[in-house]
């Protein structure tokens, strides 16, 4: 009980802190962020318009935040018992979470793409046959949003098991941005469902401790704006991968090679946590969910890949080389490789995820738990790969507040608060991420 107590008082001491720091991080860069980055020769300095933009979304974002990690302390301390918590905990995230809903499309408008893949789908038309620019397309341009519709004569970036989730939209919802959005809703409450049950089956039991986690994942900004808010698919696998959690707690190997195989088919990158879901001991677990997941994959693939469907399943992978490197690991790649970069970034992904697999599995760090492992082999990935935007944190995020994996948390709240013109976002996003990042690794939380 003792030990259960000090842990508390280290995690809230950790959200304090982490608060102060968004805090001080907003403040900082007020003084800094709007300066001539001539002082240190890297750019011009920012036109008033963006700077202004800047102020209105991140001022905002950075009181979310702070609320954020205090209130849910807060809650639990005052509550009556664990029940009452949850209660009030999920009855805030629910108002918050229908209000996001009801909002229009800002911030990101990727779900647009998601619409116009639906309703090809609708017509028995491939998003893999054609860019959306093609003149054999030219009948479908009719369509309210098309004047919006980015990336036009770029090829589909979204997997098969994304295109199912569009086919449906466009049958239930009539291929709308509120009804996508109410899918989306949906979604996030049964994945809130599946982390509540995660964490239950992880300890054997419920403590104060899981009600500040589940809290947080209830209230977590970076989440509900990017899932509840902006609608990315991301959060279609947040199901699939818990499930893949419970599974692998559950030592159901076939299960946990399905959930997986189906959160890659919505976004590719949850593959890479398949490792953490593996234990030393038990190599023949391991056999048996690859297969699972290689089954349950090409079965999502084979309806995209027939004849007459057109080919380009994994036709955006070779436009990568057109994309800038993210802003941490172009600093030190581009004196190794040059300006091209991005023509190597499959294998520098590719190498990055296997060091840290063979870390994951034979060094010390093979001890950790699962959403430790999980969260750590995610991070590896967003930091190597060629391009991070926030919401490709959002598959981590459940593992990440479980563990309470700083490095992740503080990388979700600082994405937000830069934007591609800000010299400063290496020492405002990276530096303290990577500082976090290697302390995890190294052990010490």
């Amino acid at each position: 009980m003792q030990g259960d107590s000090s842990k508390r008082r280290h995690i809230r001491w950790r959200a304090l802190w982490l608060a102060a720091a968004l805090t001080a991080l907003f403040v900082a860069s007020l003084a800094t962020a709007y300066q001539s980055s001539l002082q240190v020769g890297l750019g011009q300095r920012l036109p008033a318009p963006v700077t202004a933009v800047w102020m209105r979304e991140a001022l905002p974002w950075t009181v979310a935040c702070v609320c954020a990690l205090l209130v849910v302390p807060a809650v639990c301390r005052v509550a009556r018992s664990e029940r009452q918590a949850v209660s009030i905990l999920a009855g805030m995230a629910l108002a918050v979470d229908v209000w996001l809903a009801l909002q229009p499309l800002s911030y990101s408008m990727d779900l647009l793409r998601y619409l116009w893949d639906g309703r090809l789908l609708a017509h028995g038309v491939s998003p893999y046959a054609y860019v959306p620019a093609d003149p054999h397309l030219a009948t479908f341009r009719r369509w309210p949003y098309w004047r919006l519709l980015a990336w036009k004569d770029w090829p589909e970036a979204y997997p098969p098991a994304a295109q199912i989730i569009f086919w449906l939209a466009a049958r239930v919802t009539g291929g709308t941005v509120m009804g996508f959005k109410w899918l989306v809703f949906l979604n996030g409450w049964v994945a809130n469902a599946l982390f509540a049950c995660a964490l239950r089956r992880r300890r054997g039991g419920w403590s104060r401790q899981d009600t500040e986690r589940l809290g947080w994942f209830l209230l977590f900004p970076p989440l509900l704006v990017e899932s509840f808010g902006a609608g990315h698919v991301d959060a279609f696998a947040l199901p699939w991968l818990l499930w893949a959690w419970l599974a692998a707690l559950r030592r159901r190997p076939w299960q946990l090679g399905a959930a997986v195989a189906v959160a890659t088919g919505i976004k590719l990158y949850p593959v890479v946590l398949f490792a953490a879901f593996w234990r030393r001991g038990e190599p023949l677990q391991a056999v048996k969910s690859l297969l699972a997941f290689g089954v349950v994959l090409a079965v999502l693939c084979a309806p995209f890949a027939a004849p007459g469907r057109g080919a380009g399943l994994l036709a955006f992978l070779s436009h990568l080389p057109q994309m800038g490197y993210n802003g941490s690991a172009a600093y030190v790649l581009q004196r190794w490789l040059g300006p091209s970069v991005s023509q190597h970034a499959v294998w520098l992904v590719f190498a990055a995820e296997t060091a840290a697999w063979a870390a994951i599995w034979w060094t010390r760090a093979n001890r950790q738990p699962m959403e430790a492992k999980a969260a750590m082999l995610g991070l590896t990935f967003c930091l190597a790969s060629p391009m991070f935007h926030p919401w490709y944190l959002v598959s981590l995020l459940p593992f990440a507040i479980a563990s309470l994996d700083w490095a992740v948390l503080w990388l979700a709240f600082a994405a937000h608060l830069t934007y591609d013109e800000v010299w400063a976002d290496m020492y405002i996003e990276y530096i303290p991420t990577y500082a976090l990042y290697v302390r995890r690794w190294a052990g010490r939380g």
